[in-house]
């Protein structure tokens, strides 16, 4: 399998995060409507899907020049290095402290070693934006969300009512002028090219991504491709996980994580059947997962499995319960 870093700048506000499960599951409607983005077919690709995935995508990240903005992982602070010297007070004070820092940056994706790695919080990062973004550094923010009011019209009424006709809000995200985000995707070449990958996203981000995009919301730019080489697992001894995902039986010794649960819906035509999915409890991006085998878990660029049975109006409906990792080295 291939791995590859795909640049893309946002252009209007987001109505739903970019999260790897999401971004997979509209990219595979695009394969819907465009079954040439596949080498072997929509239908004969998504049958081995839950063997042989033909893309994993993760997350979308902000990059800042040389550097990658990702979450902390979701570990307890006891997996930091504590200094023997200090008493256990001021131990237990400089670790309230780390913990508010919710941000890593790093510059080699190949391997993430937490000893040397630099943390900050929403303050020390917008510092770090260019100087166009001066209203955001003086919030200390990078993105900013925004309360949208939208109304449901009673078309028999024309005007909105109570109830199910009543006007609402949601909030809506829009990053900091000038943003660079990276979608990491893993790739098997036998089913998909790099370049029919890259024609699926602009699609999307010409159409919009997720809630709202027929308002305007979800518009972005796919800028540059680059291809890099898997990452390394020599002297690991856990993966940092690029995505939300659904964790394999009887394969990890330990599980770090938050949990994100997703409420599917299906999309385009499928929705004038029963929209809803079944939900899916999945360990959030930035989980640390302690394989019980190390050597045998990472042969494989991606953890993981595939989900199916997801629909009681379409069988067929799959999601990416993978997510591509980092080999991580902790204390």
């Amino acid at each position: 399998m291939k791995f590859s870093e795909i640049t893309i700048k946002p252009v209007s506000g987001f109505g739903t995060p970019l999260k790897g499960d999401t971004i997979s599951g509209q990219f595979c409607w695009q394969a819907k409507l465009d079954p040439s983005l596949f080498k072997q077919g929509f239908e004969a690709t998504l049958k081995k899907y839950q063997k042989k995935p033909f893309a994993i995508f993760s997350s979308a990240f902000l990059k800042l020049k040389d550097l990658y903005v990702f979450k902390r992982p979701s570990v307890p602070v006891s997996f930091f290095k504590k200094n023997n010297e200090q008493s256990r007070k001021e131990n237990i004070k400089k670790a309230k402290q780390e913990k508010s820092k919710e941000w890593m940056l790093i510059k080699d994706i190949s391997m993430i070693d937490l000893s040397e790695t630099e943390f900050v919080n929403e303050k020390e990062l917008s510092k770090l934006l260019p100087p166009q973004n001066k209203a955001l550094q003086k919030n200390n923010e990078f993105a900013k969300a925004f309360s949208q009011t939208h109304n449901t019209v009673n078309r028999l009424t024309q005007t909105t009512a109570k109830g199910e006709f009543a006007p609402y809000i949601c909030e809506n995200i829009f990053y900091y002028t000038q943003a660079r985000l990276s979608l990491f995707v893993i790739f098997d070449s036998d089913f998909i090219t790099l370049e029919s990958i890259k024609k699926g996203l602009q699609n999307i981000g010409q159409w919009g991504f997720g809630k709202d995009a027929s308002t305007g919301m979800g518009r972005f730019n796919v800028e540059e491709l680059t291809e890099l080489n898997l990452p390394k697992t020599e002297n690991a001894n856990a993966c940092y996980t690029l995505a939300p995902f659904v964790p394999e039986k009887d394969t990890y010794d330990s599980i770090y994580s938050k949990i994100f649960v997703r409420f599917g819906k299906h999309g385009a035509s499928a929705a004038l059947k029963n929209p809803f999915k079944n939900p899916v409890i999945m360990a959030d991006e930035s989980a640390v997962m302690v394989p019980e085998n190390m050597e045998d878990t990472l042969k494989k660029p991606y953890i993981g499995q595939g989900l199916t049975k997801l629909s009681k109006s379409i069988e067929e409906t799959i999601a990416q319960g993978y997510a591509p990792y980092i080999p991580l080295k902790t204390e």
